[in-house]
């Protein structure tokens, strides 16, 4: 991603990198990255998965 920022898989390797570390339990670093996802490509269909990700890791919270 640093090399080729304006990539088109960026926001997919985002929401990838996102949901790994929340399957690794980073959940603050996962909440963070799936934030950035869902903020900067607003209206994608990766910005929808990233706020279906963050309810899910909503849902688990206490």
């Amino acid at each position: 991603m640093r090399e080729y920022p304006q990539s088109a898989k960026v926001p997919h390797a985002m929401l990838k990198i996102g949901i790994c570390l929340d399957e690794l339990g980073k959940t603050e670093k996962a909440r963070a990255i799936l934030e950035q996802v869902r903020d900067q490509y607003v209206g994608s269909a990766v910005s929808r998965q990233a706020s279906e990700r963050l309810a899910k890791i909503a849902a688990r919270q206490p």
